[in-house]
């Protein structure tokens, strides 16, 4: 059947020619008549519905049917905004005043709809007051004119509420082979407007579903999304601002889940769409990858529960209620600011008024349900990871000096020099029964530690440096050198919205301890040990701590005085008396806790010298076995000392190797490569020398120290012990550390003569002695 000529004149009069009909690919408009290439209203529609109906995207939509993709997205626009009507090409030129956009004149028709006796210069006045804009009334009279000659001289199409519903049976019965009717003659005559409005559609016909047809928002075609639009946004809201809100919740998201922030800033549209120009949608984006579950630290969310209680924003967009707020605290406050200034909310479901209860009590079950996901996806994430942690599994960050096998399990460091630093720490230790003591001894000799840089720039690389209070603290308080996997140490707190983390837990509440899970550097009763003298050295008062690290005062008893009234633990107090610093043991539990006098006070210089007597006469018989134990420790350290440095010997003998095969391999002629590396091998050769300099010193004083006269001179000062106690160069901390390894602790009752009962250390039964020596000096 051949298209009769009258209707592409008549389309071409109308201004709906398509004016590329070759360009269009789409195979249903190759066969037959009743898709018209030429019929540019059927091309659009029927380029939308491939997208809405058929799924296919945009721009493979845009392409098969020859138009373009912003002549595609200008057509979604104008199909919800006015339907079918909205896809006839608009007049080229000017679209009107400047200062007269969309917002002024949809306040100046409202106000004339409410009174249509109004002038404009009275409405003019109105413009200035609530929109703060400036208009001659000349411009608002042939703003008003030009708009109402628009109307006129555009094609009128009085289609019926049914019309696109109409289309759909007609083209199903089309490509159905169904029975032609009336409507597809019309069609085929007059183009898809004309053809719909000229003609009688069967109502018993038509009820085709509604995913049939691509959603609109026009009078005619949607009237559910019509009636949200005409009665939620006014012009009072279209008079604010948008304020569009992307936020995900951590950086991996953002770079990762890109496609879900294509979605919300796609949502932009929609406020284009609902009459807000590009210009005045604010998009508050400050919040990529930071959580919803508070407001706290949130920046972008705050700026917009501000605009919103200052009355600025008109709408505020999100793709889901998550991503405003995941607490219903703040998302009830925004509800509320929003419902009090007439704010509209918009998700990707709908618009939502939250001053209509309806709305609002839709509003507060997202919001709920949002925040119950929350907890939903932590309590199944956190079940995960403790189940995996109640076997031992949980892959958590290492300490120094342990790693992870290929296989998964722990395994001690394949570097030598890392595993002879970490043991050559317990073993000082060990020996000192002081942090602060081992600390000072890895300084004297020079000993560097490892650290492993686990973030940043580096990440992996081992570096070495000089060992410090904190590293002895946290290794010696970590289990896992110990062989044990340990989770739930600490916990994570929150103040003010902010979360902190490494609150410790007391071992009793910690979730899993499983002890000789991996190897480990030391066993559990040595590091049950550590912890506690770690706790005995202490300085801070209690009563589960009754000695305490040796100090430098002259009172030998420091630390280790017990009051025979009370039971505390007695201060010493130092006092000069002639030229001479005399040491007082006092009670002060009474003076602190309850303002009173103090239980006791007794002078220390009698008790020290009644203590080193008792020493004296106890010590003397072992003081040879002693003398033979110290010599040995002597001999451990300088073998211990000596394979640390070979150690780091060896290892800055591979660093100059590696700078010299470095050198060696670069291009002589790159000068500037070549003269690096060559100060990099320089310096790798100076640190070599100096670490065999040091040595070859350290080499000499080790065989000084263990040799025969050294030898015969501890066995000599062995068997005088009495002189050793009493020579004036041992230091009182000296003394105090002899005491610290023979006694407990010494309990003072003051009446007449002061008793002292003294408790050692060692045996299977606590020994106790009882002297009283007078209180004259």
């Amino acid at each position: 059947m051949t298209k009769p000529p009258s209707k592409r004149d008549r389309l071409r009069e109308l201004g709906i020619l398509n004016p590329h009909p070759d360009r269009i690919r789409a195979p249903w408009f190759r066969s037959g008549d009743f898709f018209d290439p030429d019929d540019l209203v059927q091309v659009k529609y029927e380029m939308l519905r491939h997208v809405r109906v058929d799924g296919a995207s945009k721009a493979e939509a845009a392409a098969l049917f020859g138009m373009s993709r912003p002549t595609f997205y200008q057509a979604e626009s104008a199909f919800a905004r006015e339907g079918l009507p909205g896809l006839l090409p608009k007049q080229r030129g000017p679209k009107g005043a400047h200062k007269l956009n969309s917002v002024v004149m949809a306040f100046i028709e409202e106000r004339l709809q409410q009174d249509s006796s109004i002038r404009a210069r009275a409405l003019a006045q109105e413009v200035e007051t609530w929109l703060e804009l400036s208009v001659h009334p000349r411009s608002i009279e042939r703003a008003l004119a030009r708009k109402k000659k628009t109307v006129e001289d555009s094609p009128q199409f009085p289609l019926p509420s049914s019309a696109l519903a109409h289309y759909e049976v007609l083209r199903a019965d089309l490509l159905g082979a169904g029975p032609k009717s009336e409507g597809h003659a019309a069609i085929r005559f007059h183009g898809l407007l004309h053809g719909l409005a000229i003609q009688r559609p069967d109502a018993s016909r038509i009820e085709a579903p509604a995913s049939t047809v691509p959603a609109s928002n026009s009078v005619r075609d949607n009237g559910a999304l019509v009636r949200v639009l005409a009665n939620l946004v006014t012009a009072e809201h279209l008079r604010r601002d948008a304020f569009l809100y992307v936020r995900q919740s951590s950086l991996r998201q953002v770079f990762e889940n890109t496609e879900s922030t294509k979605r919300q800033y796609a949502l932009r549209d929609r406020a284009v769409t609902l009459g807000w120009p590009v210009e005045r949608i604010h998009i508050v984006d400050n919040d990529l990858g930071m959580s919803g579950s508070s407001a706290e630290g949130r920046d972008g969310f705050q700026h917009l529960v501000a605009e919103v209680a200052n009355g600025h924003a008109g709408i505020v967009l999100g793709l889901e209620v998550s991503r405003l707020a995941r607490n219903n605290a703040d998302w009830h406050r925004l509800i509320e600011l929003a419902s009090l200034t007439q704010t509209l909310i918009c998700d990707e479901d709908g618009i939502y008024d939250p001053g209509q209860f309806n709305d609002r009590l839709l509003l507060g079950l997202k919001g709920a349900m949002s925040e119950a996901e929350l907890h939903v996806l932590k309590g199944r994430l956190q079940g995960g990871i403790k189940n995996e942690a109640r076997r031992g599994e949980l892959e958590v960050p290492l300490p120094i000096g342990l790693v992870y096998h290929p296989n998964g399990s722990v395994v001690l460091d394949p570097d030598q020099q890392v595993r002879g630093a970490l043991q050559l720490l317990f073993d000082t230790f060990r020996q000192a029964a002081s942090a602060t003591a081992t600390v000072k001894r890895f300084r004297q000799e020079g000993w560097l530690f490892p650290r492993r840089i686990h973030r940043g720039i580096g990440k992996g690389d081992l570096i070495w440096g000089p060992l410090e209070h904190c590293r002895v603290i946290q290794i010696l308080h970590n289990p896992r050198y110990a062989g044990a996997f340990v989770y739930g140490r600490t916990r994570g707190v929150y103040r003010q919205g902010r979360k902190y983390f490494g609150l410790k837990v007391d071992r009793e509440n910690w979730q899993v301890l499983i002890q000789n899970a991996h190897p480990g550097f030391i066993d559990w009763d040595e590091f049950e040990r550590n912890q506690a003298t770690l706790k005995q050295n202490l300085t801070g008062f209690g009563r589960d701590r009754r000695g305490s690290m040796p100090r430098e005062g002259v009172g030998l008893l420091q630390g280790r005085v017990v009051c025979g009234v009370c039971g505390a633990r007695m201060r010493v107090r130092y006092q000069v008396v002639g030229n001479k610093l005399e040491p007082y043991y006092m009670c002060t539990e009474n003076p602190v806790r309850r303002a009173s006098k103090p239980c006791q006070s007794v002078r220390g210089s009698a008790i020290d010298d009644a203590i080193g007597s008792l020493l004296l006469e106890s010590v003397a018989p072992a003081a040879l076995e002693v003398a033979l134990a110290v010599e040995d420790e002597i001999s451990g350290r300088v073998k211990q000392a000596a394979d640390q440095r070979q150690n780091q010997l060896a290892r800055a003998r591979y660093d100059a190797e590696l700078a010299r095969r470095r050198y060696m391999s670069v291009d002589p002629t790159n000068r500037l490569v070549a003269d690096t590396l060559e100060a990099d091998w320089n310096e790798r050769l100076r640190v070599l020398d100096g670490l065999q300099q040091e040595n070859e010193r350290l080499q000499n004083a080790d065989h000084k120290l263990l040799s025969s006269d050294a030898r015969t001179k501890i066995q000599s000062l062995a068997e005088d012990f009495p002189r050793v106690w009493n020579d004036q160069r041992v230091v009182p901390l000296e003394r105090k550390r002899m005491v610290a390894l023979l006694i407990e602790d010494v309990t003072l009752v003051k009446s007449e003569r002061v008793a002292i009962h003294v408790r050692f250390r060692g045996g299977r039964l606590p020994h106790w002695r009882s002297i009283s020596p007078s209180l004259s000096h």
